[in-house]
């Protein structure tokens, strides 16, 4: 079985590793040349007095001044989805759950590890007096005393034996839905169960003393402080407010819907019942049944700013939220959204980033753009996107992206978030696109046509009629004139297409690929989709195969090859392989052209190639997002001279003909184009502005193969021109011609 997905990015760079380079899959990972963001946060709590507040992060806990925000202590164990901190009544300890345990306790002011319980917990809650913790552990609730540092209880929340799943036969591990809550006295505990139902239990007999009906799945669950009532959200949609001792419940008013809620919670003096999520922060005053709700903007012209979880600062007239990114401050009077804490939490995770070499710095994308500075790691610079984007595709210099919003696929500039273009989708389907090397271009698809979009105009400047349905991944090629479409539906075939004369250039079975200098590079697998074949690495119009990846040795025959990437520069080509008959999964990266393996993981990271065709974005250290060079990631060691190598390429000896960033970039008023020719021959540079107009024809006539790095060798652009008049500052674009290569690069002149 074979699992066919969209192909990387295209890109305009391509170079073979030297004859004498080689790897090991066990070779250590080196420095990354810079590491940004940092790990989700999962949990924030302020601290009994007001005065701090931790962050649970998936890497570790970090406690913040509350006033400042600056952080004052650090403890290096993490938690992870559902983990929750929080601090005792008086300050002196704090707790975390499900961070791998059931629970560890800190001391708040030396951060030691004080106590710990092993054990594999699906729901917890602590007693208000911190004396006891209760944890749901398979079919049972543990409830253990601090003091007796022993289990003292084991109930059963229900007691009849759990059914296997209806479809699957699965243990019924997986129906588990439980909630707990301690009441104020710190021995009856609320459980909510798979079946609908809420008990409530005296832990130090074991009976229920209560039940309560709910009629569907409880979401979240508190305990006013008094006693006198608890309150649930349900998954249809429900608040309800239950008065221990009452057979029925007491509608609450709210306006969010509860699976939309991340959190519910009384408020410490019981007056209020505060829940939060879509970006929204809802109170409830408990005595009228009246309600108030807050929204996060960025700023008064900038969107809602996600939100989820709440906790209220006691003594002090504020809530906190956890946000994009970072945390929500909040008047707990008005809610008025008062200020937003960006510390690039969950960046480490995203996967959509791009390189931009000429500006040196790394943008991550998610609900926020980030420029990060590569030099030093520093965070330069922050925008905010309408919602969450989803597939970023950033043109080769990182300095245009297009991505999903609202609906449309919008071009920005990456340095200040700016729309420059916006193409609506048609229908109820999701915008397909995808960028051009250049980011002169976009195309879009829907209904058999393909249209290609002037960026700097927004007008349309082909239409390409498809006669196959369906059309999924589809790519540039690096000269911005032809179109690679890969069809999964009805055909399964990939066509090349000449997008100025409409024209087929070549047609193949599908499978991934990518678009590169050296031509449409595809993974192939040959023999009809059985798991036991091989995966032909394929040069489109080729007969013969690049390589083939023979199948893992020693592991199950039947498994399958996922999400399947092909570097930009064609070299590599990396996939995720998971087997049927145990769960393992492991990702490699295997050379294109000789099928070796370069690297392995026993696991999926988020490894994503940058559209440069020299660069991949790998997870990092401490949860954030590191920037690699893709040779120095997969320990190729070049013991050869090549254009990649560490050494300079000498004169006469160079491996590939390619053109290289002109320097300086930005410039005023001149710039000088270096580049490397594989064979001498006639050599065009061409200067285009923002709308396609050429405006300076270089010819530099018939030139010797070599390196052309020097100002006297490279070519030179003096900007004017070709009336020698100087032309306007702005970005321009660079198209190099030589033989059958054409290549193009942004420069901007700035007066």
């Amino acid at each position: 079985m074979y699992t066919r997905t969209q192909g990387c990015s295209l890109a305009v760079v391509f170079a073979l590793v030297a004859a004498h380079a080689s790897a090991s899959p066990q070779s250590p990972v080196p420095t990354p040349i810079v590491e940004v963001g940092a790990a989700w946060l999962r949990h924030i709590a302020y601290s009994a007095d007001g005065g701090l507040l931790a962050a649970l992060t998936d890497e570790g806990l970090e406690l913040l001044d509350a006033d400042t925000y600056e952080t004052v202590a650090w403890v290096g164990r993490g938690g992870r989805s559902g983990s929750e901190v929080g601090f005792s009544p008086d300050g002196s300890e704090m707790a975390v759950f499900g961070n791998g345990t059931a629970w560890s306790v800190y001391d708040a002011t030396t951060m030691g590890l004080k106590e710990e319980h092993l054990a594999d917990a699906s729901a917890y809650a602590i007693s208000p007096d911190w004396r006891r913790v209760a944890y749901v552990e398979g079919p049972f609730v543990r409830v253990w005393d601090r003091d007796e540092q022993a289990v003292v209880g084991s109930l059963s929340p229900d007691p009849e034996p759990f059914p296997p799943a209806p479809d699957t036969g699965e243990s019924p591990r997986t129906q588990h839905s439980e909630k707990l809550a301690f009441h104020p006295d710190g021995v009856r505990l609320l459980v909510a169960s798979y079946r609908a139902k809420v008990a409530l239990w005296d832990t130090s007999s074991g009976e229920v003393v209560e039940e309560y009906d709910i009629g569907t799945g409880v979401q979240r669950i508190d305990v006013h402080p008094d006693g006198s009532e608890f309150a649930v959200h349900t998954s249809d949609g429900r608040t309800l407010g239950w008065r221990f001792g009452d057979s029925e419940p007491r509608p609450l008013n709210t306006i969010i819907r509860a699976p939309t809620f991340s959190t519910l919670r009384y408020g410490a003096e019981g007056a209020y019942l505060w829940s939060a999520g879509h970006g929204l922060v809802h109170r409830l005053t408990l005595e009228d049944n009246t309600e108030a709700t807050g929204q996060a903007l960025a700023s008064p012209s900038q969107p809602i700013v996600s939100t989820s979880g709440v906790t209220v600062r006691p003594g002090h007239n504020q809530v906190a939220s956890r946000a994009a990114g970072g945390i929500a401050i909040w008047s707990a009077d008005s809610l008025e959204f008062e200020r937003l804490i960006d510390r690039a939490w969950g960046v480490g995770q995203t996967f959509d980033a791009a390189y931009a070499p000429r500006r040196g710095e790394v943008i991550t994308f998610d609900r926020a753009g980030r420029r990060w500075r590569v030099s030093d790691g520093s965070l330069v610079h922050t925008y905010e996107f309408p919602e969450n984007v989803r597939g970023v595709q950033a043109s080769v210099d990182g300095e245009t992206a297009v991505a999903e919003m609202l609906g449309e696929a919008r071009v920005f500039d990456t340095a200040t978030g700016d729309v420059l273009f916006a193409v609506p989708h048609v229908g109820n389907a999701r915008p397909k696109y995808a960028m051009s090397p250049s980011g002169l271009f976009i195309v879009t698809w829907t209904h058999s046509r393909a249209t290609v979009w002037s960026v700097a105009s927004g007008e349309q400047v082909v239409t390409v009629d498809t006669p196959n349905v369906g059309v999924r991944p589809f790519a540039f090629t690096p000269d911005d004139r032809g179109l690679v479409l890969l069809n999964t539906i009805r055909e399964d075939v990939l066509r090349v297409w000449d997008i100025y004369t409409d024209t087929v250039q070549a047609t193949v079975p599908g499978g991934p690929f990518a678009a590169t200098e050296r031509g449409v590079i595809q993974a192939f697998l040959p023999n009809d989709g059985s798991t036991n074949g091989l995966l032909e690495m394929r040069l489109v119009g080729q007969e013969t195969p690049l390589s083939a990846i023979k199948p893992p040795v020693g592991v199950p025959r039947t498994f399958v090859y996922r999400d399947i990437a092909i570097d930009p520069s064609g070299r590599f080509v990396m996939m995720r392989e998971e087997y049927f008959e145990e769960p393992r999964v492991r990702t490699r990266i295997h050379s294109v052209d000789t099928g070796a393996v370069l690297r392995e993981v026993p696991f999926h990271p988020p490894i994503r190639f940058a559209a440069d065709g020299e660069h991949l974005f790998a997870p990092g250290h401490n949860g954030s997002r590191a920037l690699y060079r893709t040779e120095e990631f997969l320990g190729i060691v070049v013991t050869d001279v090549s254009a990649r190598g560490k050494l300079l390429t000498p004169w006469g000896d160079v491996k590939r003909t390619r053109m290289l960033p002109n320097y300086p970039n930005p410039f005023n008023p001149e710039t000088w184009i270096p580049f490397d020719l594989a064979e001498a021959g006639p050599v065009t540079v061409t200067v285009y502005n923002a709308v396609g107009r050429a405006v300076r024809r270089i010819d530099l006539g018939h030139m010797t193969a070599g390196t052309h790095r020097t100002r006297d060798r490279a070519a030179y652009w003096d900007g004017r021109n070709d009336a020698g008049e100087p032309v306007a500052s702005g970005a321009y674009f660079v198209e190099f011609s030589a033989g059958a290569l054409r290549q193009t690069r942004r420069a901007s002149l700035a007066k």
